[in-house]
């Protein structure tokens, strides 16, 4: 089994940043976004995130159905990025 990272902090305090930085120089990564872009701020924060990221990742968006997202390119990527069980969670519970 491989190893298994969980970042943790308070909100909008650089964990998105600080796990992307764990993949520095891994192009095979699929990044699982649990985002919904309910409004403008959301949109914005989304945005910056998908600039900053290594453009050879692959990004899925599933929000509440990502065992069906993720299991097209569990072949194809090396690593997951999983952004964010906080978010997953509140979308199953809305």
């Amino acid at each position: 089994m491989g190893k298994l990272i969980f970042v943790t902090g308070g909100a909008r305090s650089g964990k998105s940043r600080f796990a992307e930085d764990l993949f520095t120089g891994i192009d095979d990564v699929l990044y699982a976004a649990a985002a919904i872009p309910f409004d403008r701020e959301m949109e914005n924060r989304i945005r910056i995130h998908k600039e900053r990221r290594n453009p050879l990742w692959k990004t899925v968006e599933g929000y509440n159905a990502f065992a069906d997202s993720i299991s097209e390119y569990t072949g194809s990527c090396s690593s997951l990025l999983f952004e964010c069980v906080t978010i997953m969670v509140t979308n199953f519970m809305l």
